[in-house]
């Protein structure tokens, strides 16, 4: 029981020196925490610009090869839109060349049956 009474002494004790204290404690520790704040700011910023330092040539050795992947994959694109309009042009060249066939179908018609007036009667 003796060690008890002499904790709850020194417990005591401690407490009211804290209490007594306690604005100049709470001062410190708000001094002591702008310091260890500003102190951490420098050595972020420190930090921050040797992992930029050191990340930015594996960044570009890493960026060449997907900016040329991407130029590939424009390529490719390109290559398919051509395609496309590849078909579609010969397609409108398929439909005007039988335009022009039946074209000249009619104009030598037309020209067979001027030689021959009494055909322009009948038609």
């Amino acid at each position: 029981m003796a060690i008890r009474d002499d904790f709850e002494v020194a417990a005591g004790q401690v407490r009211a020196a804290v209490q007594r204290f306690a604005l100049g404690l709470l001062v410190l520790a708000a001094f002591g925490a702008m310091l260890i704040g500003k102190a951490d700011t420098v050595l972020v910023e420190h930090a921050r610009v040797l992992a930029l330092d050191l990340a930015s040539p594996v960044l570009e050795a890493i960026a060449r090869p997907v900016a040329a992947a991407n130029r590939a994959i424009a390529d490719l694109k390109e290559f398919a839109s051509l395609r496309e309009e590849n078909a579609r042009l010969r397609e409108e060249n398929a439909r005007l060349l039988a335009w022009q066939t039946a074209a000249r179908r009619l104009e030598n018609s037309r020209i067979t049956c001027s030689g021959m007036p009494w055909i322009s009667r009948i038609v």
